[in-house]
């Protein structure tokens, strides 16, 4: 897998095979981004990929794109307010702030643009560029291969080639080595369906990170468009005022209320419900399914639950809810919007309550 650049003439790229959406890890306490136009000059560090670089530079002339070769270089930067963020694939990106980053970044923003991974040959193999182009289609088109050309490409491969000469003298050798290469080969499997499994998931809750938000969004936005799904229930749910558990009670405490609160949520939930951090201490759910009647009601259970008893002696948590039915006849992005600004309403007019979009 390999990211195409036409500047190189050694080689020849396929049509891209797999997708994956450019994100910006942002600190913590940074609050989602819409929209990048709303940054004005701010420093952000980009990967170094000059196509994507360019792409960047064009769609927003005012912000100041710095290219960096590290991730963990970049991110750092970000952590110390050098940077406002950094843009980069979603997995890598995913990765790196679950292993070096958790409790300092989240995933701030997701863009529209998209690096696409091809493969390379040889410029001067073009009945090979054919043939692997035919099998980029193929791969294209299909979710679960394209989810195992991700895995191969996150696992090593070795391979022994096979000496007919001496084959009678090293059969044994062989034979040992060939276990050796298949057991090891099993062993990262399962270090890549664990990495995979890792890069989806929050490690502070156990629930799903913004990573796997993000990809059930689309995919239901996706089925959505065809007009053959079911109506899907989109709450957005925040603990209010968490800054203030925080200061009085410490980060610790923070963490356990945080966890005691997606504990909460995920007990009221039906079966088929999806629950992810959204960032912080905002989570969002997704009820395919339901319609707007008991989407309200199913908001209204969850809030409830919350605020039925103490989180610890002395502390009670309560949460503000923004609801509504995923509209296919508008951007994934605006139905977004329009549920956070329904979340929004309902710290205005006082907190622990549910507000739908429309009311």
């Amino acid at each position: 897998m390999v990211v195409p650049s036409g500047e190189d003439p050694r080689f020849s790229f396929t049509e891209d095979f797999f997708q994956q959406p450019l994100v910006m890890a942002t600190t913590t306490d940074t609050l989602f981004v819409n929209d990048l136009y709303r940054l004005g000059r701010r420093k952000i560090g980009v990967t170094n990929q000059p196509s994507v670089i360019a792409e960047l530079q064009k769609s927003y002339p005012e912000i100041e794109f710095i290219a960096y070769e590290s991730v963990q270089q970049a991110l750092s930067k970000v952590v110390g307010g050098d940077l406002f963020g950094y843009i980069d694939e979603a997995s890598m990106v995913a990765n790196e702030i679950q292993r070096t980053y958790p409790s300092a970044l989240k995933i701030g923003a997701t863009l529209e643009q998209e690096i696409g991974f091809a493969m390379a040959v040889p410029a001067d193999q073009r009945e090979l560029l054919k043939v692997l182009n035919t099998l980029a289609l193929r791969i294209s088109g299909d979710e679960l291969s394209v989810q195992n050309a991700y895995n191969n490409w996150i696992s090593v491969r070795s391979e022994t080639a096979f000496d007919y000469r001496l084959f009678w003298q090293v059969v044994g050798v062989i034979a040992v080595i060939a276990l050796i290469l298949f057991i090891n080969n099993l062993r990262l499997r399962k270090m890549g369906l664990e990495l995979h499994r890792a890069s989806i998931t929050d490690a502070l809750t156990g629930v799903g990170n913004r990573l796997r938000a993000d990809q059930l969004l689309s995919q239901h936005y996706r089925e959505a468009r065809t007009g053959a799904a079911q109506p899907v229930g989109i709450l957005l749910c925040d603990i209010d005022h968490f800054k203030l558990i925080n200061d009085r009670f410490g980060h610790q405490i923070g963490d356990e209320a945080l966890k005691y609160f997606s504990k909460t949520v995920s007990e009221c939930l039906p079966a088929n419900a999806s629950l992810c951090r959204w960032g912080g201490e905002e989570f969002l759910v997704l009820l395919p399914g339901f319609d707007a009647k008991v989407v309200r009601s199913m908001a209204e259970t969850v809030r409830g639950k919350v605020a039925d008893k103490a989180f610890k002696p002395g502390i009670e948590l309560r949460a503000s809810f923004g609801a509504g039915i995923l509209d296919s006849g508008l951007s994934l992005d605006k139905n977004l919007t329009l549920i956070d600004n329904a979340l929004y309403a309902a710290k205005e007019r006082g907190r622990d309550q549910v507000v739908m979009v429309g009311d």
